[in-house]
């Protein structure tokens, strides 16, 4: 099915996407600053309209990858 992603993740990750979702934006963005769930954060980043949340969704799973993965780090910068 073209468009269609097709996720498979725990209850916890989807718990915890919604707990951040039904948040302000300010409390979204500082809870998902210590946030190591890349699942809920895949779903904050594509779901959660909020841009301010949006964004901060994207940086801190950029930062998980590059923290679990430095050689990925160094790859793109040379």
């Amino acid at each position: 099915n073209e468009g269609i992603l097709e996720a498979t993740m725990s209850s916890q990750s989807v718990i915890t996407f919604f707990t951040i979702n039904q948040k302000n934006a300010e409390d979204a963005k500082n809870a998902i600053g210590n946030l190591d769930d890349s699942n809920a954060l895949l779903l904050l980043s594509v779901f959660d309209t909020r841009k301010t949340v949006k964004d901060a969704a994207t940086e801190r799973a950029k930062k998980i990858n590059v923290d679990s993965n430095p050689e990925e780090e160094k790859k793109g910068d040379a």
